[in-house]
């Protein structure tokens, strides 16, 4: 095909919360984690309250479909000797 252009290729959609607790509860961590905001780390730089990437055009394009964020997430935690 002639594909071009810049595409975002990431496994399916996680906040950075949900991921950190995820990591957190598989290693067996029993501490505290607090979802925070984005008004409590103030940075000069304008961000969107919603930035999720899209993986659209990735499975049309080449044929390939990511793991979920949890499958990928285990074989790390795995393959690091987390688990």
């Amino acid at each position: 095909q002639q594909a071009f252009g810049l595409y975002h290729v990431t496994n399916t959609p996680a906040s950075r919360f949900e991921w950190a607790s995820y990591i957190l509860r598989r290693i067996g961590w029993t501490g505290k984690i607090e979802e925070g905001k984005q008004e409590d780390f103030p940075s000069p730089a304008r961000r969107p309250k919603f930035s999720v990437l899209d993986n659209f055009g990735l499975w049309e394009t080449v044929g390939v479909e990511l793991p979920t964020w949890q499958e990928a997430t285990e074989r790390f935690l795995r393959e690091e000797g987390f688990l």
